[in-house]
């Protein structure tokens, strides 16, 4: 562990010390920040190589190969049909996923609704059933997405996606030899609302008796019409809580309550069949309640923006039907694919707005128009650098070594319990959006650690098949000119640019791999040392 310990300190002094080769890519300091104008530059900010990369991690979740890279140095010009052929690659499905889990953050919900223990404990491990429930929801949207129906079929239809795991517990009509995610209905009697007629969204976000579904109706509003009650800033009288009864009419009667709950408490309604007692009701809690449809009762009736709505079932049209439900989703795919909001820099997006209304709300098209804008090409130095989403992190080093941090079947990156807040994944509650914190460095750090070791160790054995080593190159191989070839190699494959004879960076590695290989007289673990010393570089994950 001493001589271990010395060559990783090696790897993390170079990975922390060395700058990228080119740094004239960040923003200048003295560019604005905020929501002053900024002038379209005559060329990008970006290179050929950093535009393909760009696009390929934030709709394939992968970087670019070398023979994309290749191509792409040689015809700069085809980057529409390079967004084409991306927008129909099969990495496109995950990526689908990841995406809408940055919308509903219902993988990393620190605690769900239902007692997952004390439901299914005796049959289905309980964590491992909370990550396949949080999938749900993300699993309709990326069949919305491969199948090119419009955005608003998450909110309309008797329909969902679930696999084996859910049908087991769910009463849906999966067929009986059926495995994996594949589409289905249930068969309880619920509205068809969609997503928003799903377990996996409301087993993520409960409400207690008392709260009368608002957070529920929160989560509708703050998803899909990027308005957040909790966010509104509004002047309250004490004496309006000083009891049950004096909280109940101010909700009903005070205007600073009713700022909010005039509209917020009829959409609330619409969700009490999903409510269920958490005394002697397990066996209960995976289908749908009818006959608590009318426990608003007392309280304000079902409906949306003042107009009253004939249940959960048509609530979807309601929604579509408010501007805002277009521009939402316009806003959020530009936030998650430039990792900017384009309100705080004065961008207009009406254009994407009416990308969404001219395809019907085709997500697959919205996605490009938003790749194809001039911000995200580079042309807006305000933009020209970003950090990598915890879950693009994910499915890049996957791709690039074939590791996955699970513990059994739960991905610790991407699940909860697991790291996911702590490599700043949203949790939907505490953490409002990705956040990068010292944790975030901890946990990339070790993340690198495995992954490098496995590649190394899979690679390295006798007709293993590479995905990130050269083909036939000998792992054990201490030839001055073959170590340097194969560094320069995991340099392009790694962060997509080419190192020439005596660059800095090259140098840099070569001084690592001899360093590592004089401390541990193991070349296996030389090459650890510098695939996690990549897997740290700041180009890794700022693109």
């Amino acid at each position: 562990m001493v001589r271990a310990s010395r060559w990783w300190s090696v790897a993390l002094w170079w990975a922390g010390c060395v700058a990228p080769a080119e740094v004239v890519h960040d923003p200048d300091p003295s560019t604005p920040t905020t929501s002053t104008p900024v002038e379209t530059p005559p060329v990008s900010v970006l290179t050929p190589d950093e535009l393909l990369t760009r696009v390929s991690l934030d709709l394939r979740g992968i970087r670019p190969s070398i023979e994309e890279l290749a191509a792409f140095d040689d015809a700069p010009g085809e980057y529409e049909a390079v967004v084409e052929a991306y927008l129909h690659d099969p990495h496109l499905q995950r990526r689908a996923v990841d995406f809408y889990s940055e919308i509903v953050p219902s993988r990393i919900a620190g605690e769900f609704y239902v007692d997952l223990d004390t439901a299914y404990g005796d049959r289905i491990d309980a964590e491992l059933l909370k990550q396949h429930v949080a999938e749900e929801p993300l699993r309709m949207f990326a069949w919305v997405v491969e199948h090119d129906q419009p955005y608003g079929a998450m909110v309309e239809g008797n329909w969902t996606v679930v696999d084996d795991l859910l049908a087991k517990i769910f009463p849906v009509d999966y067929p009986a030899d059926g495995t994996g995610w594949q589409r289905a209905t249930y068969t309880d009697g619920r509205p068809g609302a969609g997503a928003l007629s799903s377990n996996g969204l409301w087993w993520f976000r409960g409400s207690a008796v008392m709260n009368r579904q608002r957070a529920r109706g929160n989560l509708v509003s703050r998803v899909l019409l990027c308005d957040d009650y909790l966010e509104r800033v509004l002047p309250f009288s004490q004496q309006a809580f000083g009891s049950d009864d004096a909280m109940d009419d101010a909700v009903n009667h005070d205007p600073a309550c009713q700022a909010c709950h005039a509209t917020l408490d009829p959409l609330s309604a619409h969700f009490w069949g999903f409510y269920y007692d958490a005394v002697g009701r397990q066996s209960t809690v995976a289908v749908y309640h009818a006959e608590q449809e009318r426990m608003w009762e007392g309280a304000a009736p079902p409906g949306f923006m003042g107009q009253p709505s004939d249940g959960l079932g048509s609530l979807g049209a309601m929604l579509q039907d408010d501007p805002r439900f277009a521009s939402c989703f316009v806003e959020e795919a530009f936030a998650i694919l430039s990792r900017r909001d384009a309100k705080d820099l004065d961008i207009d997006l009406s254009d994407l707005v009416q990308t969404y209304e001219d395809t019907g709300g085709n997500v697959r098209e919205v996605l490009r128009a938003v790749v194809m804008r001039p911000e995200y090409r580079g042309y807006d130095p305000r933009l020209a650098r970003r950090r990598m989403a915890p879950q693009v992190f994910d499915s890049m080093v996957e791709d690039l070594t074939g590791f996955t941090w699970t513990t059994g079947d739960v991905d610790q990156m991407t699940a909860f319990p697991g790291y996911g807040v702590m490599v700043g994944s949203s949790d939907g509650a505490q953490l409002g959006q990705t956040t990068a914190t010292v944790s975030t460095i901890l946990v990339q750090k070790r993340f690198a650690e495995a992954a490098a070791a496995y590649v190394v160790r899979s690679e390295g054995a006798s007709g293993a098949e590479r995905r990130l080593f050269s083909p036939g190159f000998d792992l054990a191989a201490q030839d001055d000119a073959l170590v340097e070839a194969e560094l320069s190699h995991l340099y392009l494959r790694m962060l997509g640019r080419e190192l020439d004879e005596g660059d800095p960076e090259l140098v840099a590695l070569s001084e690592l791999f001899t360093s590592a290989l004089d401390v541990t007289d193991d070349t296996n673990e030389a090459w650890i040392a510098v695939v996690t010393a990549l897997l740290r570089h700041p180009d890794m994950e700022n693109y």
